[in-house]
């Protein structure tokens, strides 16, 4: 027996404006359910086959504009939703709070200089707002991951502003580069951060995450994910450029082809979930494996013994999900940081074959 939902989506501040144009995102919901939102700001949520007893949503709405436009809208902060069967053909009234507004800044570029900024449209989209969270937490988690995200942006900063700044100027390639590169990468870390730091906590989130990186890409390119993985490739050094690159990337990608970091925090999720996509690989086991690959051994290593230990815990525990793929990660730091050898040890993150 199928069941529907429908959402009538309100400004918190007047529980009367309606909102069109919001986003409902829930890996439960494509297939078999799925969402359709009207002009008027209501949408419908139909499970079709009665597969599932509750589903959670996350609705959010972005904003637009820059905080010194006329038109500026900082958009609204996003919400969690539960529907389940007992409100089959009901009307639910959900309603969002309007996100803090921006402060303008005459002084401060009139467009995002950032990829994901200029694909979604806005600096506090979903998906912005939503990474720059997951970034935040893991930058207050461990003072390593605080320099390695420090060392990615560094890099990313320098061949990001031109691809947003020909975002701007293209709808079309917006669009493409939104269902092509932004949703994979955005679904990506959402699964690694509830692997890393929520195992066992949220499983229904857990379960969630992983459908929402198997479905990230876009059905209907499925067929071209060997080419697409083939431009990823070439981007990251590791194959010759292809004929059918555009002219921007190709003068950009010697220069990402030399990054330390950036590589392994953008390209290489994206070639990852379109294989899982096409190939039915296993998304976890995938995260895993680009975790344990996290360039922690170019970093400088701690020097004092506390601060050692303490990092290296924590390291440890964003693989208790993958225990077996600790020694990876950990032999690189072993060969990299001569001093680190007990803690390593001790942090299970390598194996004791010598005297120490």
């Amino acid at each position: 027996m199928s069941w529907i939902v429908t959402l009538k989506i309100v400004d918190c501040a007047s529980m009367s404006t309606l909102l069109p144009g919001t986003h409902i995102s829930s890996a439960l919901l494509d297939p078999p359910g799925y969402v359709v939102t009207d002009a008027n700001g209501q949408a419908q949520i139909f499970d079709a086959y009665d597969l599932w007893e509750w589903v959670n949503l996350t609705i959010s709405k972005s904003g637009n504009g820059g905080p010194c436009d006329a038109s500026y809208h900082p958009g609204y902060t996003s919400k969690n939703f539960v529907i389940n069967m007992s409100m089959d053909g009901t009307v639910q009234t959900v309603c969002l709070n309007k996100a803090p507004p921006a402060v303008c800044d005459p002084d401060a570029p009139t467009t995002s200089c950032f990829i994901v900024s200029a694909a979604t449209g806005s600096t506090t989209s979903f998906e912005v707002t939503e990474l720059r969270a997951l970034r935040d937490r893991v930058r207050a988690t461990s003072r390593l991951s605080a320099e390695l995200i420090e060392a990615i942006y560094a890099e990313y900063e320098r061949f990001s502003p031109p691809i947003a700044a020909e975002l701007h100027e293209d709808a079309a390639t917006r669009g493409v580069v939104l269902s092509f590169v932004v949703r994979p990468l955005f679904a990506w870390y959402r699964l690694a951060g509830t692997l890393a730091l929520d195992l066992g906590n949220q499983s229904a989130r857990l379960q969630e995450a992983q459908l929402a990186v198997a479905e990230a890409c876009p059905p209907d390119a499925l067929a071209d994910a060997e080419m697409i993985v083939g431009f990823l490739e070439a981007l990251r050094g590791s194959a010759p450029l292809p004929a059918g690159l555009p002219p921007l990337l190709r003068e950009l990608a010697p220069r990402i082809a030399e990054l330390r970091f950036a590589p392994w925090a953008i390209l290489d999720p994206l070639i990852r979930t379109w294989r899982a996509a096409s190939e039915g690989r296993d998304v976890t086991s995938e995260v895993a494996d680009w975790l344990a690959a996290a360039p922690l051994e170019r970093m400088p290593e701690p020097s004092d013994p506390a601060v050692l230990r303490t990092e290296l815990g924590i390291i440890a525990g964003f693989l208790a999900f993958a225990p077996d793929r600790r020694h990876t990660l950990g032999d690189r730091l072993r060969a990299a940081w001569p001093n680190s050898k007990r803690e390593l040890v001790r942090a299970g993150l390598t194996c004791q074959t010598e005297s120490l």
